[in-house]
């Protein structure tokens, strides 16, 4: 399980995308995203290259705020977010 800061700027997206790359292929990057008081255009633009890879993203948990930040860009059947925690 791959926990979310509860900042997710560019340097938590850098920090991320050795984990994700780590994530076996055909198998879904498990994230957790319950505790994510901003999330910046650089994390939204990795989470969104993992779930359209082989294994994609399941999310575990997601806050308000990335339910608002993935639904301002679009990105709700990308990321499989539905109504926001």
């Amino acid at each position: 399980m791959i926990k979310l800061p509860s900042r997710c700027d560019r340097a938590a997206a850098e920090a991320l995308y050795p984990d994700l790359l780590d994530v076996p292929a055909d198998t879904a990057a498990k994230v957790d995203a319950g505790e994510v008081e901003h999330i910046g255009q650089a994390m939204l633009q990795l989470l969104a290259a993992t779930a359209q890879s082989s294994g994609g993203v399941e999310l575990s948990e997601s806050s308000a705020e990335f339910g608002k930040a993935v639904a301002l860009a679009k990105l709700e059947e990308v990321l499989s977010v539905g109504e926001t925690a």
